[in-house]
């Protein structure tokens, strides 16, 4: 019978009562803990996680660095459906999850959440690597002000003073609005393989 990990936090300290951590460190560096040992703890980091294949049913990653390599763990170590959640820092000019966004297939959501009073981007990527999940259908569970921001960044959208009639189109012209995702993508991609 295969082992199967229902919650997996990467960078983990404890903070989620029933997820293992995937920590290179031993002990606690944050917090009135400080020095105590990680509880459920597994040695290890983002870019190499120790465990099989499609042995994961929840992966949360906050704060911690968010590399490629990452990214690609995750997809092999979850299981087919399952979920990762991403937390991390972002303005208005920085999306923290483009890459991911780019290499996860799943349906995604992206919210701004507050976290130890600090302001986080969530994005949630569910069903991942379902079959049948494309990245058309990816974009409807995807927020109109993220891919505003998108927008603004790849050049379709020339200013955030463009957002409401953006918002507007998201609204009235669902069409419209899937040819622009297109090309939002398309730059997207561009991007990313120059980068990598």
């Amino acid at each position: 019978m295969r082992t199967r990990i229902e919650l997996l936090d990467i960078g983990g300290e404890g903070r989620h009562e029933n997820a293992w951590n995937l920590n290179p460190r031993s002990l606690k560096t944050l917090g009135p803990d400080k020095g105590v040992a990680i509880p459920r703890h597994i040695l290890g980091r983002a870019e190499r996680i120790p465990l099989p294949d499609r042995s994961v049913q929840q992966i949360i990653m906050e704060r911690t660095p968010l590399r490629r390599a990452a990214v690609l763990e995750m997809i092999r170590v979850v299981v087919p459906g399952g979920t990762i959640i991403l937390r991390h820092h972002a303005d208005s000019r920085h999306n923290p999850h483009v890459m991911a966004q780019q290499l996860i297939e799943a349906d995604f959501s992206v919210q701004q959440i507050k976290m130890g009073g600090q302001e986080l981007q969530q994005t949630r990527f569910m069903n991942v690597g379902q079959a049948g999940v494309t990245r058309s259908h990816r974009t409807r569970s995807c927020s109109p002000t993220f891919l505003i921001d998108f927008s603004v960044q790849t050049g379709i959208v020339k200013s955030p003073k463009c957002f409401s009639e953006f918002t507007e189109l998201f609204k009235c012209d669902l069409g419209r609005f899937d040819e622009l995702h297109c090309e939002l993508c398309s730059r997207l991609d561009f991007r990313e393989s120059a980068l990598l």
